[in-house]
């Protein structure tokens, strides 16, 4: 018997940080600077929901056009990315997720349009899928998304056993490498470790490059004091 709705959330299943490896075991793909959201396409409507339970539906109307295309009763597990010249922007993409307005966010839409990666199928037909494997899952949610435009949503291609070959192939194109929690593993480039005592907080906005997770300035008052001053840090969004 076919279920008149979804469910209103799913906690998506999250990584732990790993090393890279290789493992014939694993599926590796590559981490995107995007937000992570689940697409739940009901009757009659579909909704965008990022992993702390915000909709974002109305951020992201080019997103909820394509996949209104699809059958209702599935839901996608993936992750939002704005696209340009080919790499990922996410300093654009952080524009977008703070655009709440419904004229802008269409505005939006036509400037910097966002893509959704789909990685998994959490549901088909309005029947939960999350038991069967993950490659029976990938191949549901293949075959699915080849019906909808490709520059607005896309399978996110993995290889099999290459962790290491995967990860440095990121490293430099300056993605944030993830693989597949036990069962699902985060990898990404490690600079080593490093002491740091914040002396001040400066209010300012500065222009945040898409890696690295937080940004340290030094100055001569802060190098006589043996610290840094603290610019700005930017929360992970995966």
């Amino acid at each position: 018997m076919i279920a008149s709705r979804l469910p209103s959330f799913i906690a998506p299943h999250l990584a732990r940080l790993a090393q890279p490896f290789d493992s014939d075991d694993w599926l590796f793909e590559p981490k995107r600077d995007g937000t992570r959201v689940l697409a739940f396409i009901d009757q009659g409507s579909v909704r965008l929901v990022n992993r702390n339970r915000v909709d974002v539906t109305e951020r992201y109307p080019e997103t909820v056009e394509a996949l209104a295309k699809l059958k209702p009763g599935c839901i996608m597990d993936g992750e939002l990315v704005v696209f340009r010249n080919g790499k990922p922007d996410f300093e654009r993409l952080m524009a977008r997720n703070r655009t709440t307005n419904p004229a802008k966010a269409k505005r939006a839409a036509v400037a910097t349009p966002a893509t959704l990666v789909a990685f998994d199928l959490l549901y088909e037909h309005f029947d939960a899928v999350m038991g069967l494997d993950l490659q029976t899952r990938r191949q549901k949610l293949q075959k699915l998304i080849t019906r909808l435009p490709e520059n607005r949503v896309a399978f996110s291609d993995g290889i099999i056993g290459s962790g290491f070959a995967l990860f440095q192939a990121a490293c430099e194109q300056e993605y944030r490498p993830h693989a597949r929690q036990e069962s699902r593993l985060r990898v990404a480039p490690c600079c080593g470790r490093a002491r740091w005592r914040v002396t001040g907080l400066r209010l300012r906005r500065v222009r945040l490059q898409s890696r690295g997770a937080s940004l340290l300035e030094r100055s001569a008052a802060a190098e006589e004091a043996g610290g840094a001053t603290l610019r700005g840090i930017v929360p992970g969004v995966d």
